[in-house]
């Protein structure tokens, strides 16, 4: 049958048949929005085979097809698919005479040009043509159009145009015109001050649309410089007295709330209105613009705050999360001024830190902060710190921060318990993922500094803490828990004196685990643990030997009054010089010091062979501040090292002081040699030369000034520049040091 028929083709259509044939079979857009809904899997294919479409349409001669097209191709710039490329096109429906058209084009001129658009200087003329047109649908539709599209070169071509609809017989117009003014303003400043005075009038206009958008537009303007519109008050005024618009009552609430910081008698004249509207107004947002102007402007009216804040009670009590949070935002306009009345409804703000908004958290977390005082502070940290078990992890941050500030603000105003701070803190170490880890370590190191008399309950508290093995676990939830370890490492070594049981605090300070911590974190911990066991060596040879008795007390120098002193010189060589005492000094610690390091390398105390005599002179152990740069230099390269190697890098960098002091702690006390009185005229001469001691060992405080004056003089008589002197001196002190402690 096909052979007999033949393999005719059909021949396409030309001219005016083919235009009527596309536009007979034209997608609607009505189609292409059901179509869209018909494609759900695929919708993005779909959309794309509809706008080549339209680009094949788009250029018909055809103006309803060239409509249509324009159409939905602006529908489809509201998806997301750009139409640039059909900017002439638009202009084309635009400059057409028929309104119908005319609205399509201009509806996608609105919707698709801008700044960088190039066919808008194609445009200044036809706006002006259609805003003098007599037909008000067209001059409507330009003002709309140029009030979303204005540029700055459009404004000063076009504002005088706009300027002089404001005068136009139809109610539509001026009000069109009126808000068509504010968008030329901002791109065109200039143009405001020749039309500010023809604003103004509008606000006694006989319309009341008209008067609300001269309301908006000012409303507007005020906000950038309220000074300039203080004299436009009374009419304000006038119109807030007799408006019966909850929108034009809002501008004009929200223009007095600009201007009455600048006029405090304009705050006295609007409590009438402002009470009244409190208290007969059912909208919620003619009422949150009241409260918010009264609270941000008229401060010092007391009773009409009072109210304003009863409101915000049953705003807070609001189950729309939107309108609590315009509460608390109001309530944070008071906190400066009216603190006791924001207080008064702190249980409901208490509850907001727990709601689930996290805008409502923040913004409750911030009255808090500003209501704490003296009285409140433990309340108000333990309901903080209740919260953040429940709060993700942003907010328990921010919550930690805030319990910190509050404590430390104004050099700890607010704290009158310091071992409760320290509680406090201790807790906040323990706080999962916290990020202010260190944060915690300098107000720990901060508090041991400044109080005193809360070390020793400091170490108690921190103690705990040193001993948990679980944080020292290499977890994301420890992120910034090991420099709140190293400050508590340090002050458990620097108040050492104060540890009831060392062998917890060492093993702690000595495990395995603390490898898992930085370097830096390592270091402080081995200080810290020679600083513990030098404070248990210094306590147990206090404990077995019986301290010196005290001296007398030294007499002032000079007085011719106070019987005289006996004094006693040492030369060079004699009994009394200092390099003789360090000689007997070396002799005696080398027969009774006691091993402290024993040679399998394990770290002992003071064995039962260790001499009890009763001369000898506690240990005595002044703690550093900070480990040397020698010392962390041995600790980073040490860092593979087990504990105990790391200890022993320390003891050989750190060891020759604690030596000389050993080694001092177990000699006798030199004898003191044998005294001649001398004459008020020797000891005077004496005083000036040398730096001279009483038989009981006690320096002269003038002597001493003296000596540091003659620069040329030395303790006991022993002159800095006779090298025979120097030799022995220190001959003496290396012999010391050497019998003092055994690697």
């Amino acid at each position: 049958m096909s052979s007999s028929m033949g393999s005719r083709r059909p021949q396409p259509q030309t001219g005016a048949m083919a235009t009527v044939t596309k536009g007979l079979f034209q997608k609607s857009l009505r189609d292409i929005i059901t179509g869209i809904r018909a494609n759900k899997d695929r919708q993005k294919d779909y959309m794309n085979k509809c706008l080549q479409d339209i680009r094949a349409e788009v250029i018909s001669p055809d103006i309803r097809t060239k409509a249509v097209a324009i159409e939905k191709a602006t529908y489809l710039h509201s998806l997301g698919f750009n139409m640039t490329w059909a900017s002439f096109h638009v202009v084309e429906l635009m400059s057409c005479t028929n309104v119908k058209y005319k609205r399509v084009g201009y509806l996608a001129a609105t919707q698709s040009f801008g700044d960088d658009t190039d066919v808008v200087l194609l445009i200044p003329n036809l706006l002006k043509k259609d805003l003098a047109s007599p037909n008000p649908a067209e001059a409507a539709l330009a003002i709309s159009c140029l009030g979303n599209i204005v540029t700055p070169e459009l404004s000063q071509t076009l504002v005088a145009d706009v300027y002089s609809l404001l005068n136009n017989h139809k109610p539509e117009l001026r009000r069109r015109a009126c808000l068509c003014l504010y968008k030329c303003f901002l791109r065109y400043p200039e143009a405001l001050r020749p039309s500010f005075a023809r604003l103004t009038e509008c606000l006694e206009d006989d319309d009341q649309t008209v008067v609300q958008a001269a309301v908006t537009v000012l409303a507007e303007l005020a906000m950038h410089n309220p000074k300039t519109y203080l004299p436009l008050a009374p009419k304000f005024y006038k119109l807030l007295t007799t408006s019966s618009s909850n929108w034009m009552t809002i501008k004009l609430v929200k223009v007095f709330g600009a201007l009455t910081p600048l006029e405090p008698r304009l705050a006295k004249k609007l409590v009438g209105p402002l009470s009244e509207i409190l208290e007969t107004t059912s909208a919620k947002s003619l009422l949150y613009e009241c409260i918010r102007t009264v609270v941000a402007g008229m401060t010092s009216q007391e009773k009409i705050v009072r109210q304003a804040v009863d409101k915000l009670k049953d705003m807070l009590e609001d189950n729309d999360p939107n309108i609590k949070y315009l509460a608390l935002h109001a309530l944070t306009f008071l906190l400066e001024s009216h603190p006791r009345i924001v207080a008064e409804h702190k249980g409901n703000i208490f509850m907001c830190v727990d709601h689930e908004d996290s805008n409502i958290q923040y913004c409750a977390l911030k009255i808090v902060r500003g209501l704490v005082t003296k009285k409140t502070l433990m309340d108000t940290t333990a309901h903080l710190m209740g919260a953040m078990g429940k709060a993700d992890q942003r907010f328990r941050d921010e919550l930690v921060w805030s319990v910190i500030h509050v404590c430390m603000n104004d050099r700890y105003a607010l704290v009158t318990d310091f071992v409760w701070y320290l509680t406090v803190l201790a807790d906040l170490t323990k706080v999962p993922s916290s990020a202010h880890g260190g944060l915690v370590g300098d107000q720990l190191v901060d508090i041991c500094l400044r109080v005193e008399v809360v070390r020793e309950s400091a170490v108690a508290i921190l103690k705990p803490l040193l001993l948990d093995p679980a944080l020292l676990e290499n977890t994301p939830s420890n992120a910034t828990v090991p420099e709140a370890l190293k400050s508590i490492a340090w002050i458990i070594g620097e108040y050492a004196h104060f540890i009831t049981d060392v062998d917890e605090v060492v093993e702690a300070l000595s495990s395995p685990n603390v490898t898992n911590l930085p370097a830096h974190v390592q270091a402080v911990y081995v200080q810290s643990l020679l600083k513990v066991y030098a404070s248990a060596v210094a306590t147990h040879a206090g404990a077995v030997r019986p301290p010196p008795a005290a001296p007398e007390p030294a007499q002032a120098p000079f007085d011719e009054t106070a019987p005289p002193v006996v004094l006693a010189l040492a030369a060079p060589g004699e009994e009394g010089d200092d390099a003789f005492a360090a000689e007997r000094a070396a002799a005696a610690a080398a027969a009774a010091a006691p091993c402290l390091i024993a040679r399998d390398g394990h770290v002992g105390g003071p064995g039962p062979s260790t001499p009890t005599a009763s001369a000898a002179t506690p240990l005595v152990y002044t703690p550093s501040v900070a480990p040397t740069r020698s010392l962390q230099s041995s600790i980073s390269k040490s860092s593979g090292s087990s504990m105990l190697e790391v200890a022993l890098v320390v003891l050989g960098a750190t060891v020759c002081d604690l030596r000389v002091n050993l080694a001092a702690s177990f000699s006798p006390p030199p004898a003191p040699a044998p005294a001649t009185p001398l004459s008020p005229t020797r000891r005077s001469a004496t005083h000036t030369s040398l730096t001279m001691r009483s038989s009981e060992g006690i320096v002269s405080p003038a002597g001493a000034r003296n000596a540091r004056a003659n620069r040329g003089q030395g303790h006991g008589g022993i002159r800095r520049n006779d090298p025979n002197t120097c030799v022995r001196s220190h001959s003496a002190r290396v012999s010391a040091m050497s019998a003092g402690v055994a690697l």
